[in-house]
């Protein structure tokens, strides 16, 4: 039998280990298996096209406690924007934090997302581009498929990459759009924050033709106040229904939309206005801007380049100086005739939308260099394309400026 003073003292050493065993369960735990990644870094980040973000991106890696985790290897992937990252995988430090630098962004402006992940845990990263130009793409005429709209969409958002500078709202008041061949639309009553660009697939006349006409139709006023061309505010292309299925076909309808809307915003187009063009009418037209100069100087045109940029001399009103020379840069975008993809747009364009007066990315270029030499280029090799004189025109209408009190004056292009 257990005296009084023994069950105090077994009582007393079950107390004891109870306490200890209380005392080691309230101890700190063992880091357990990744759970989660914590974005440690500002939310959001924003840098030009085609460039590398400003900032690098900075994650912790946890375990379900939120406890950091070193040494945990975490996997980067660029999902959205069609950019890419340098490092695909990253190790965290003694912190359990990752830094994935050189996340460089994609050419168009649209969502960009890096994601990150360990095992089955993943994170998004998102960034925007760096841009205050908006184009707003209207469609008028036969409907569209979302396909085709999709192309219009790329464009739209391929030049607001590269033209990156807001400019001045212009005000419409009840304008006759049929003024700019923009049919069964109602008259535009807005203030319009950059450009509207109405496009369309209609009959023109028939395959193997006209396969496009753009250009801009509004423009604001100048700085000055006086009644002549500013910045485009309404642009349009039309494309020739019996023409889109050879282009689609070939694999070159994006990057003719492209070259036209590109018009739309005045490439070639009012050049002469702008007082930018030389040797008019001759075997050796130039476009004398030192933006385009100093693009073609940087992609091997030294002495191609040396004072001006050559145009080109041959084809119908809608390709003849208001082109870059195909002769001389082959496949650039902005030549007057279609070669197989890929047909790059290249800095010498961009500095030419500087000449302009637009606010320009030259890094959201596509990588080119002029062909060796000034050797004859050949045209397209590929019999489906059409390289014929006259597959390309320009709306010749009276330029239509928006005065400050919205209503419209027409004056007639130089």
């Amino acid at each position: 039998m257990m005296t009084s003073r023994a069950l105090i003292r077994a009582l007393g050493y079950s107390a004891i280990v109870v306490g200890a065993s209380c005392k080691e369960s309230s101890g700190p735990k063992p880091p357990g298996p990744p759970a989660q990644l914590v974005l440690v870094s500002p939310p959001t980040t924003s840098g030009f096209a085609n460039t590398d973000v400003p900032t690098p991106i900075q994650i912790s890696v946890r375990d379900a406690n939120g406890t950091p985790l070193p040494n945990q290897t975490v996997t980067f992937a660029v999902t959205e924007g069609g950019g890419f990252n340098l490092a695909n995988t990253v190790t965290s430090d003694a912190n359990g934090t990752v830094t994935a630098t050189g996340w460089h962004l994609g050419k168009l402006n649209i969502a960009q997302t890096l994601r990150a992940s360990i095992g089955s845990v993943t994170l998004d990263v998102h960034a925007t581009i760096t841009t205050l130009y908006k184009i707003d793409v209207r469609f008028f005429g036969p409907a569209m498929s979302a396909t085709q709209q999709a192309l219009f969409f790329s464009a739209k958002a391929r030049l607001e990459g590269i033209v990156t500078g807001d400019i001045i709202d212009a005000n419409a008041q009840n304008v006759d759009l049929t003024q700019c061949n923009i049919t069964g639309q109602p008259p535009l009553n807005e203030v319009i924050d950059d450009i509207i660009i109405y496009a369309s697939i209609q009959d023109i006349d028939g395959p193997g033709k006209i396969l496009a006409q753009s250009g801009p139709c509004l423009f604001r006023t100048s700085p000055s106040g006086q009644p002549q061309p500013g910045q485009p505010a309404v642009g349009v292309m039309e494309f020739d229904s019996a023409d889109i299925n050879t282009l689609t076909g070939a694999g070159s309808l994006q990057e003719v939309i492209t070259h036209e809307m590109l018009h739309s915003l005045g490439f070639g187009v009012i050049w002469e206005s702008r007082g930018l063009l030389s040797g008019k009418g001759t075997p050796d037209p130039r476009f004398t801007g030192s933006g385009a100069r100093q693009g073609c100087v940087a992609v091997s045109g030294t002495v191609t380049c040396a004072n001006s940029v050559p145009l080109e001399n041959t084809g119908g009103a809608g390709t003849v100086e208001s082109h870059w020379r195909e002769i001389t840069f082959d496949t650039e975008l902005m030549t007057g005739f279609i070669d197989p993809s890929p047909n790059p747009l290249s800095v010498m364009t961009i500095g030419s939308m500087a000449d302009l007066g637009y606010v320009v990315n030259n890094a959201d270029s596509d990588s080119y260099v002029i062909p060796g030499g000034l050797i004859q280029a050949l045209r397209s090799s590929n019999p489906s394309l059409p390289n014929h004189i006259g597959w390309e025109k320009h709306f010749l209408t009276p330029d239509l400026l928006l005065l400050e009190n919205g209503k419209v004056h027409a004056v007639r292009r130089k």
